[in-house]
């Protein structure tokens, strides 16, 4: 009798066939991803057109859906895409490489890129901020505040890709830019002036 077995005849346990799911976290490694893009390009090209499509049509009217969410709350702004099951992983992770690169593009750098899995729920995620050259201004630069842009799959089906952005109210940061101008340069890809 092996060592496993003689503990689990002393508690009373008997061993499971059924494999344990893990949770996990980890650095999320986006190195692969211009090849996707390329894979991906025709879909990706609809995808930006349909989230522009919300920004300047429906935003402008107050129109509510259940295809997306506009986040607003004290402190914290975004936009939330709540039908994209029919999407896949691959066009939803470059969707989020092009924002993150979007980002990068006017003065944030990514502190993080995470890929976790928790009880059969798995998220990717990307987390940027203004570049410490920005931050050394007195009050210091925010630019749109701290970004997530994350996609959250739950039983490895896309629930929910989000971008959202916190940003500070006190005395040591100017006053974040408006909502109107960051989504007009980060997913209209309209000019950006520092």
């Amino acid at each position: 009798m092996g060592l496993s077995e003689y503990l689990n005849e002393l508690l009373g346990k008997k061993e499971s066939s059924k494999p344990i799911n893990k949770d996990f976290r980890s650095v999320y490694d986006d190195g692969k991803m211009a090849t996707t893009i390329d894979r991906v390009e025709g879909s990706l090209a609809k995808l930006h057109a349909q989230v522009a499509n919300v920004i300047t049509v429906d935003l402008s009217d107050g129109e509510v859906s259940s295809d997306y969410s506009i986040i607003k709350q004290d402190g914290i702004r975004g936009i939330a895409l709540c039908k994209v099951e029919d999407l896949s992983i691959d066009l939803l992770l470059a969707y989020m490489y092009v924002l993150k690169l979007r980002h990068l593009e006017v003065g944030y750098v990514q502190k993080l890129s995470v890929h976790s899995c928790k009880n059969g729920n798995e998220s990717y995620s990307y987390y940027l901020k203004p570049s410490l050259r920005l931050q050394n201004t007195q009050p210091a630069e925010q630019l749109y505040g701290n970004i997530t842009i994350e996609l959250e799959l739950g039983d490895g089906v896309p629930r929910q890709l989000k971008c959202t952005a916190t940003y500070y109210s006190d005395a040591n940061y100017r006053e974040v830019r408006q909502s109107d101008e960051w989504f007009s340069v980060i997913f209209l890809r309209e000019e950006f002036n520092l």
